[in-house]
Parts: C-alpha cells; structure tokens; sequence
C-alpha cells in the first residue's frame, strides 16, 4: 500500500497472491513470542473495504475505504487465516496469483491450481499462533488451528512426494511441478527447506530432501544455491512472468538469497550443523570478496547481500540486485537464533533446536571449520 499526498492518499492493489494473507499473523505470532508483550494483540484496527476482483480479474490498482468496522489485531489475525483456507483436488491451499514466488502467477489463473509450499508455510504459521490463541484465552480457535496444521501435513506427505523431495505446486489441470525428470524445475528448494520448518513428520523424507536439496541445488564452485534447477525456457510450459527471466537469472533458476538462507536454516534446524554453517559461509558476501578471483566475478559489495546470484551460463556467480534487507535480516535471524541460539526462545538444552543449544546435547558446535580464535582476539593483550 501506497500512502499518497492528500486526505485519501491510501492506495495500493488488490491481487489474488495467496501467502500475503499468512504473513500478518505470522509476523504477529513471531513478535510475541520473541518479545513476551500480548499487548498489541488487543489493539483495535479498522478493516478496509473494496469491491473484490471480478471473475475476469488477476489483480486492480484501487483506494480502499477504511470501515467503521474494527477489531483487534488478533481478530485480523483470524480473519486472514480464515480467509486463506481455500483447497483444491489435493487438498492443498490455492496457489491464486502465486505464492512467495511471484513468478508463478499463471500456474493456478484459472483458479485451480495449488502449491505445496504455501501448505507448509501455513502449517507454520497455525503453529506459531496456537500459542497466541491459548494466551487468548481462546482454547477453540487453537484446536481448529491444531487440526487444521494436521490436516495440511498430512495431505502435504499424501500427495504431493515425489520420491526423494517433495514437489512444489500443482498447475490448474493437476499436472505437478517439481517432478523428477520434469524439463524445468524439476526441484524447488522451498518445499524442501519447509519441510523441516513446517515441522513435516516424516524424518526420512526431511532428511531425503534436503539431501536432495543440497547434492542438486548447491554449486561450491561458483558460490550459490540456486531456487530450483533446471530453470524454464521458452520450450517449457509457462508458469508465469518468472519464465520471462533469462534462465539463470533471478527467480528462474538463480540464487535467490531469501530461498538460500532458508536451507541454511533448515540444516541448521534438522541438526545438519555443518552443512548449514558450510552455506552460510557460501552465502557471505566477505567470505566471496575475501579472494581477488571471487570478488572479480561477484561484483558486489563484501558488506551487504545480494537479492540474488546468477547461475546464467557465462555468467555463474555474479551477484544481482544488491542492499536487499530482507535476504540480510533472514540471514542474520538464521546466524543469531538457529546458529548461536541466542533467540529470545532459546532454552540451551537442544529443546529449542538450536545449534547451539545441541552442543549441551553432544552435538558439533562450533562446526568444523568455525574460525574461533577469531572470536577470541578481543581478549588477547
């Protein structure tokens, strides 16, 4: 939303993405659990009115009206989730315009499409708001959400495993992407990163993907780790504007920073502590400066992350937009909470996943190859 000049300055569009109406609640839960202050849960907030989108529409650029109607912002909270419970033939949400990846805007736009991913996210996020809901005081809400976080694993592990990962969407005539020799994106990362975010059952099939993950997506050589692999062309079925990147480039098949981090975070979480703290070395951009060849080829700053990294031919390793804060903000939480357990959750006992919480439980840590005389310089005279 855009605030312009003027007494109604409010405008913004409305779309048919799918994972927008998740982030509110999760954004919500994540503050009060890392904070410990509800209050802002009572906080009320009017709603905004507008014509929803005709049959015929993908999206429209329009100035909502602010409604006499308020609720608390755990209200809003609800309502999104609610709002967001719209499944298809194999029982996952609908993908709608996309999901996180916004290039995937054609694989549901006739309205049947879904995406395993976004079920993962939302099993997420209905965990992280049951503990809200019970401070609340609102015990049916949080079995609702108990159950329905069940049911969306469930059919996840049901439908949508392909054999050593998990596939990433379903197109509207139910043909799968993310398929084992499929032309294009035959692997995505998410599914495989949220697999173990999501808190999926089945620690054989979290381990497989991520397995599969690392050994497909991750290219040492060049120093990234790409979404998905391979990437479309214009020989492949279209899933949207994504395809209209070069391949390599960006979402269609390059590193996309915020995606590479998250299957550091997931190593990290699965107890894969090496692993998670080898890509996040690889993700460094001072460890790709560190060497004169290396910094020649990414062609960014040592001090801040890039958005994303080529994987285009002739162009491997070259890093893209750059300054991208919400890449850094999830490295640094993945470093500073998953890594060193120092998150406000943190029990040090190896019950909050940590790594370093796992070392009290005769994990590694600090993984092989951490520089800890490093750490230790401020104490030398």
């Amino acid at each position: 939303w855009h605030r312009l000049p003027g007494r109604n300055g409010l405008r913004g569009v409305r779309t048919r993405y799918s994972d927008d109406l998740l982030w509110l609640p999760y954004v919500t839960a994540e503050y009060v659990k890392q904070t410990g202050d509800s209050s802002l849960l009572h906080l009320k907030i009017p709603y905004l009115e507008g014509e929803p989108l005709r049959d015929d529409e993908h999206e429209r650029y329009f100035e909502p009206q602010v409604s006499r109607e308020r609720g608390t912002l755990y209200e809003h909270c609800l309502r999104a989730i609610t709002r967001a419970q719209r499944f298809g033939a194999h029982e996952l949400p609908l993908i709608g315009g996309g999901d996180w990846n916004d290039g995937f805007n054609r694989v549901g736009i006739q309205g049947r499409g879904e995406s395993v991913w976004l079920a993962q996210f939302m099993a997420l996020t209905l965990d992280e708001m049951r503990p809200v809901c019970l401070l609340m005081q609102d015990a049916e809400s949080e079995r609702q959400l108990a159950q329905l976080a069940e049911n969306l694993r469930g059919a996840v592990d049901r439908n949508a495993w392909d054999g050593r990962w998990y596939r990433r969407a379903f197109y509207d005539d139910g043909a799968p992407m993310g398929s084992s020799g499929a032309a294009a994106c035959e692997i995505d990362s998410l599914p495989q990163s949220f697999s173990v975010l999501s808190g999926m059952p089945d620690k054989e099939r979290r381990n497989l993907a991520l397995d599969s993950a690392v050994e497909r997506l991750v290219d040492r050589e060049h120093g990234l780790i790409r979404l998905f692999t391979p990437p479309f062309t214009e020989l492949d079925r279209a899933p949207g504007y994504v395809a209209a990147y070069p391949a390599g480039i960006r979402e269609n098949g390059g590193q996309y920073t915020h995606a590479a981090v998250w299957l550091c975070m997931a190593l990290l979480r699965e107890g894969r502590v090496d692993e998670g703290y080898s890509l996040l070395k690889l993700l460094n951009p001072a460890e790709k400066c560190a060497q004169d060849t290396e910094a020649k080829r990414y062609v960014r700053e040592p001090y801040a992350l890039a958005g994303d990294v080529s994987t285009a031919q002739g162009m491997e390793g070259r890093g893209g937009w750059s300054l991208y804060t919400g890449a850094a903000g999830w490295y640094y939480r993945t470093v500073v909470e998953e890594l060193l357990g120092l998150g406000g959750s943190c029990t040090n006992d190896g019950g909050c996943g940590c790594a370093a919480g796992r070392s009290n439980s005769n994990r590694t840590f600090p993984p092989a190859g951490m520089d800890t005389a490093r750490r230790s310089r401020s104490t030398e005279p």
